[in-house]
């Protein structure tokens, strides 16, 4: 097995990873003229292991509230993560009063 990297695919790779700035670039720039319209942290997200703990629900019930509109959540890549103010809200909507 070689070692040896011809200059070509060197080159290549330069011009590839020049192409991969300039876009990244880009994506800054357009990221940073987006306007805030609400002052999200990660502290308004939780992993979906923190969402079972919390709410006491295997991961079967966390998909049927996510199917059923009743947790808002994000998956970024193959993790899932719930909005904070939606598991509140959920939990509001279940409170019972009792006298």
């Amino acid at each position: 097995m070689s070692f040896f990297c011809g200059m070509n695919t060197v080159e290549h790779i330069i011009k590839e990873m020049e192409k991969l700035n300039v876009k990244v670039d880009r994506l800054t720039q357009m990221v940073q003229h987006i306007p805030v319209t609400h002052n999200t942290t990660l502290e308004d997200w939780l992993t979906e292991e923190q969402t079972k703990e919390l709410l006491g629900k295997g991961t079967t019930s966390l998909w049927s509230l996510r199917k059923t509109g009743k947790l808002k959540f994000s998956k970024i890549g193959g993790r899932i993560y719930y909005s904070r103010e939606s598991i509140i809200a959920h939990l509001n909507s279940n409170a019972i009063n009792r006298r």
